[in-house]
């Protein structure tokens, strides 16, 4: 029988909840300590009372689960202890189920040990249940907005790509997490069961975005020829300062199935609200003169900040997509001045064509570059989300031309935009379900059948199935289970990204000096 997971902590989002609403699986807020047995794992999202850690060891010495982080495990075990380490990151040392598909993890804060130099997941029974607890605090990870440069991962390249990106790698944080919550799950025999990230039971999705910056508009006809020749639609990103005297031509272009969205007016971002506003109206009011009405946002420079977000609230964009908030992740809500805000961000994987050039990579590289990307991301049943510039874009047309054919040839992957993406996200969380399991049956209960949403299925052995959201009991030895698709494997030498952090955070502030002087990027 499924088993509900309980959160024992207060009605706020959190990083547990954004997880969980990601992954769009059923919990509950636990208001009492009672019938504890109902849940299958409890995690501890603030620390316990006496009392209440009397009440919680109970129920792990019966046979619960739990999942936690070191500060709020040590409220409920007073002999356990930790101390802080110098690493703000983890590198697996295993290969086992809690670290699948997840390679090294920025936490954004000092990493916590116990008997260790190195932070590491705490994973241990206790009578006859089992604690699992993170060695960082889940909710200063996601709520860190700062930025730092990193390098990024390529196995066989001495040099390596860097961007200024999110300090923390949120979706290695979550897909670690997720790997703990099923593994306490499988262990008593409970399933995995949470929406499928994608219509029509699609592996994938693909997007390509470009930002127009101050590309003359040739160059950027000419990426549109690219997009048409391989039938698929671009979200475009308009600085439309830039392409002042051209904004009436992305109209038709529009209405031919491109996603028209703002970029900017002038190519900053600013720390104040007053500005950030007045950017974003400017560029808004310079679309709508032109017909087109942009819900969409892409922040100069990768560039994220809470007055940005409250300037992108106050003018109904439904989205914004910055990797100095986060990259390589699924979409998700920040949290601004301590609400959920209702513009989605959506993460891209912020390594362009300028940064390998950059990096020394020739085109043969720079292909393979983003065939590893993809390969993994595919593997992992993650969105594939690339980005560029139209100088860089018309450099490399033969490059991108091939890759989005290799793309296109790829099994179940779905073709879509920003616009699309958002539109299938915001309705996906709108989607309420309910499901038992118990003598060989799964009963599925929802108000909202929709023969494009999908629920997946994962049992103790590690097999899947997938089951329309429809009402209605179903067999499970009836049902289609197959293995999931490989993980990717733990990469060799993932060390190097570490190697030269200091001197790269300096160049990198030289570097964003001058390009800000320049107001472009790369």
């Amino acid at each position: 029988m499924i088993k509900l997971i309980g959160i024992l902590g207060k009605f706020l989002p959190n990083g547990w909840t954004r997880i969980l609403d990601q992954e769009r699986v059923n919990y509950q807020y636990i208001t009492e300590l009672t019938n504890l047995n109902q849940l299958g794992v409890i995690i501890i999202a603030r620390g316990l009372q006496s009392q209440e850690a009397s009440i919680i060891r109970n129920y792990l010495t019966n046979g619960g689960r739990v999942l936690t982080d070191f500060i709020r495990l040590k409220t409920l075990l007073s002999d356990f202890h930790y101390s802080p380490t110098k690493f703000r990151y983890i590198i697996p040392t295993l290969r086992s189920p809690l670290f699948l598909n997840v390679n090294s993890i920025d936490i954004g804060q000092q990493g916590l040990a116990v008997n260790d130099e190195r932070p590491n997941l705490y994973s241990q029974t206790y009578g006859k249940g089992k604690i699992i607890a993170l060695p960082f605090s889940l909710d200063l990870a996601f709520s860190n907005t700062r930025t730092q440069p990193k390098f990024f991962y390529y196995p066989s390249k001495t040099k390596l790509p860097y961007e200024q990106v999110a300090c923390v790698s949120r979706g290695e944080l979550r897909r670690l997490v997720v790997n703990c919550l099923r593994q306490l799950l499988f262990e008593q025999g409970c399933y995995y069961v949470h929406l499928w990230y994608y219509p029509n039971r699609f592996n994938t999705c693909f997007t390509f975005r470009v930002d127009t910056d101050f590309s003359p508009f040739p160059e950027i006809g000419s990426v549109l020829k690219l997009a048409e020749e391989n039938k698929l639609s671009f979200t475009w990103f308009i600085n439309t300062r830039a392409q002042a005297k051209d904004l009436a031509k992305f109209s038709s272009w529009q209405r031919s199935g491109q996603d028209i969205q703002l970029h900017c007016f002038q190519h900053n971002v600013f720390p104040d609200y007053a500005r950030n506003y007045a950017n974003l109206s400017r560029g808004k009011d310079a679309l709508w003169a032109v017909g087109i009405k942009p819900i969409g946002f892409a922040g100069p420079f990768g560039e994220w900040n809470e007055n940005l977000a409250s300037g992108l609230e106050a003018l109904d964009f439904k989205y914004s997509s910055e990797f100095g908030l986060g990259y390589d992740d699924l979409p998700f809500y920040p949290v601004v001045k301590g609400k959920k805000s209702n513009v989605l961000q959506i993460p891209i994987h912020p390594i362009c064509v300028g940064r390998l050039l950059q990096a020394g990579f020739n085109f043969n590289e720079i292909f393979l570059y983003f065939k590893h990307y993809i390969n993994s991301h595919y593997a992992m049943r993650e969105p594939i989300m690339i980005y560029d510039h139209p100088h860089r874009i018309n450099q490399m047309l033969q490059l991108f031309d091939t890759l989005f054919k290799w793309i296109k040839s790829m099994k179940d992957i779905w073709l879509t935009n920003f616009t699309q993406f958002m539109e299938w996200w915001k309705q996906r969380e709108s989607v309420n379900y309910d499901t038992i399991i118990q003598n060989g049956q799964i009963e599925i209960s929802t108000k909202d059948e929709d023969k494009t949403f999908f629920l997946h299925i994962i049992r103790p052995s590690g097999d899947e199935t997938f089951i329309p959201l429809r009402n209605g009991s179903y067999s499970l030895d009836q049902l289609t289970w197959t293995k999931p698709p490989q993980p990717i494997i733990l990469a060799d030498g993932i060390e190097r990204i570490r190697k030269g952090e200091l001197m790269l955070r300096i160049k990198e502030l030289v570097n964003t000096w001058h390009r800000r002087l320049k107001g472009q990027r790369h």
